[in-house]
């Protein structure tokens, strides 16, 4: 019987596996051709997220944890009250990719606002994070974390 329960354990632990790789990722295009962005996890559970560009260059430092195919990433305020960044963001995980997962349209309707914007908002609030600008001339492309080593 115990050995039932440990051959169940393992079968649900590997099944529930990410594929998640460990090390830096950066963004795959600098916005507006200047600011970049990468986020470093490590084996401890712990990461930085630098931010750099137009003479700027700043880290933030917090927790990852992995729920399913979700990397979730919860920003240290207390001891590094001065980061950049401070809300918890989320993205999932795709082969050695990053991708936002900020849904915008969700929050909206539970806040209740999704059922009182005009049309012309609901179409600006789908596109608004799929793309990102790349450069000042008005070119847009999908923005991702790209895993680097």
């Amino acid at each position: 019987m115990k050995q039932l329960v440990i051959l169940a354990l393992i079968i649900s632990f590997t099944s529930c596996k990410s594929n998640l790789h460990i090390g830096k990722y950066s963004l795959n295009f600098p916005t507006y051709g200047m600011f970049s962005s990468s986020i470093e996890l490590k084996p401890d559970s712990t990461f930085v997220k630098n931010f750099k560009g137009d003479m700027m260059n700043d880290s933030s430092f917090g927790k990852w944890s992995v729920n399913k195919d979700t990397l979730i990433l919860n920003f240290d305020t207390i001891n590094f009250p001065r980061g950049r960044y401070t809300k918890p963001e989320n993205y999932l995980i795709k082969n050695k990719k990053l991708l936002p997962n900020e849904n915008l349209i969700a929050f909206l309707k539970s806040k209740g606002f999704w059922d009182t914007l005009p049309k012309k908002y609901k179409k600006m609030a789908t596109h608004i994070n799929q793309k990102s600008p790349k450069d000042f001339k008005g070119k847009m492309r999908n923005q991702y974390y790209k895993f680097e080593k």
